[in-house]
């Protein structure tokens, strides 16, 4: 059997270099997806896009101040677990705002897609904007062509008299 540790953290604790580098490697990811938003935030200002601006902004420092936080867990002393909660409720702000984001912008595009899908299956009138094919249609001439006969003559469709 397994028994897991319960690790009571008091305000003094500090984290080992072990722990420290971990910290301090994700701290590294978090700047990196910081970086990532404020890129996209460029591109959301160049095709003056107001919602991924704020969004893109919003997550891009909420990123950034929790990477800053990360690195505060490393450097300081004596105040490990506070600042670890506060880097901690930083990441989980910006999850939350991208998870939102996503979720609307899903469900908006599932509702254009259904939209479209409702107005090409059940709107669409398939007999106004294309002619309704016959089978006698596909026997006769186009307009300017003889008509075969069976017997391998022309008809004169165009006022010429059948060879013999």
């Amino acid at each position: 059997m397994n028994a897991s540790k319960t690790v009571v953290a008091s305000a003094g604790y500090e984290f080992s270099p072990k722990e420290n580098a971990t910290i301090t490697r994700t701290s590294r990811w978090a700047k990196a997806l910081a970086v990532m938003f404020f890129i996209d935030l460029v591109v959301q200002i160049i095709d003056l896009n107001i919602l991924g601006i704020l969004v893109d902004l919003a997550v891009a420092l909420t990123f950034w101040r929790g990477a800053t936080m990360f690195d505060a867990v490393v450097s300081t002393e004596g105040e490990d677990v506070p600042t670890m909660l506060e880097a901690l409720e930083q990441m989980q702000t910006a999850f939350t705002i991208r998870i939102i984001v996503t979720l609307i912008a899903t469900a908006i595009g599932l509702l254009v897609g259904i939209g479209f899908f409702v107005q090409y299956k059940f709107l669409h009138d398939a007999s106004a904007s294309e002619p309704e094919v016959r089978v006698e249609d596909v026997d006769a001439p186009l307009a300017g062509q003889a008509a075969e006969r069976p017997d391998g003559e022309h008809d004169a469709a165009e006022g010429q008299p059948a060879a013999k």
